[in-house]
């Protein structure tokens, strides 16, 4: 079995995977009648509830890994305000529907039909509930629905269903797809910076973070300020690596920009998901860079499959190159490893052996493979 075989293998686990995860988490079966967005919850007109059903511990909450936290004050206030709203105008039991949403409400058997002390949420079976007037009445399909509402049974009834959009949302902001997103996005980087050229792994990058950053935009968990820090970041990287000489401040910013753009896209309250996921990527970037560096990059002709063809502005890269070995010539920029070098007034995509040579250095062609020119400098 050859390296490339190995690799596909590697991938296609790592694929199964996170399909698996995703399987495992997403299995459970949700009928979903109506959806309501926050600024709806004051919209609802009747309540009807099934046999065995409950209704309340409505205070808004955030997933931090794999815990639970309550929302920020604001956020409970504003929802139990909208609940109180909807209680009124629907007639309902305002005290009860407030006790829902803030724990510190105290509701009594003889004012309020209940009773509940300062310190648990209000959640009701079917008999509370139609007891203090929440739910209107009990149904256990459409059809009882619309007999009890004196309808005619040819009215038209609209099943509210979540669109695709939102199946492929759900799949993407996965915690583990994000990681794998993270993980190919970097792939692609330490590919890129391995190889001659603007090749594949560049293109996979871009597509991979923009993914990212689009699920996590129309999510609502980011706006456009993280994917704008974090291209900030690249640019300033790129800046650092292509064109200022050493690694300094502007190398730094980049990164920190890159992370703080990564980490920005989950929002305030998802620190936690994000350092998760950030992780995961990590660890899985490692390995996969330990595999690429140790068998796929090695191997005869992987560069030279993998470049894109650049035979414009006066670069030649998608044709043999073995007259070079052994030629001398200079660089053109700052190799970091790979950058540009001229030999005879023609200039080539080249990369080094790890090392990093500075703009205007005599170099000698040491090994030629396909359109791979590695060298060094010369003495």
């Amino acid at each position: 079995m050859n390296n490339k075989k190995i690799f596909i293998i590697f991938i296609l686990i790592f694929i199964f995977f996170i399909s698996k995860n995703i399987y495992c988490q997403d299995n459970a079966k949700v009928y979903v009648i109506k959806k309501l967005e926050f600024q709806e919850i004051n919209r609802w007109y009747a309540i009807y509830m099934s046999d065995g059903s409950i209704i309340g511990a409505a205070t808004p909450v955030y997933m931090k890994g794999e815990n639970i936290e309550k929302a920020s004050e604001k956020e409970i206030s504003a929802m139990r305000a909208a609940m109180r709203s909807s209680a009124e105008r629907s007639k309902k039991n305002v005290r009860a529907a407030e006790a829902m949403v803030d724990e510190t409400i105290i509701l009594t058997k003889s004012k309020d039909g209940i009773d509940l002390d300062d310190k648990t949420l209000l959640t009701l079976s079917l008999e509370e509930a139609l007891k203090v007037n929440i739910a209107d009445a009990k149904a256990n399909s459409i059809i009882e629905i619309i007999k009890l509402r004196n309808l005619s049974e040819n009215s038209t009834i609209k099943n509210v269903e979540e669109e695709k959009y939102d199946y492929i949302l759900r799949f993407l902001i996965n915690p583990v797809v994000l990681s794998a997103l993270i993980s190919i996005g970097i792939i692609g980087v330490y590919i890129e910076l391995k190889t001659p050229g603007f090749g594949i792994g560049g293109v996979i990058s871009i597509i991979a973070f923009s993914i990212f950053f689009f699920a996590q935009i129309f999510v609502g968990d980011s706006g456009f300020l993280s994917p704008a820090i974090f291209l900030l970041g690249i640019v300033l990287l790129a800046i650092e690596i292509f064109v200022i000489p050493g690694f300094g401040i502007t190398g730094i910013l980049g990164i920190l920009g890159i992370v703080a753009g990564i980490f920005m896209s989950f929002g305030i309250n998802n620190i936690a998901q994000a350092t998760f996921v950030v992780f995961v990527s990590l660890i899985a970037d490692i390995i996969l860079i330990i595999i690429l560096a140790r068998f796929i990059l090695k191997s005869k002709g992987f560069k030279s499959k993998i470049a894109l063809d650049t035979d414009t502005a006066g670069y030649y890269s998608s044709v043999s190159y073995d007259d070079l070995l052994g030629c001398e010539g200079i660089t053109d920029t700052f190799l970091r490893p790979s950058g540009n070098i001229i030999i005879n007034g023609k200039k080539y995509d080249a990369i080094t052996e790890g090392e990093f040579i500075n703009k205007g250095v005599k170099i000698k062609v040491i090994l030629v493979e396909g359109n791979k020119i590695v060298i060094k400098e010369a003495k």
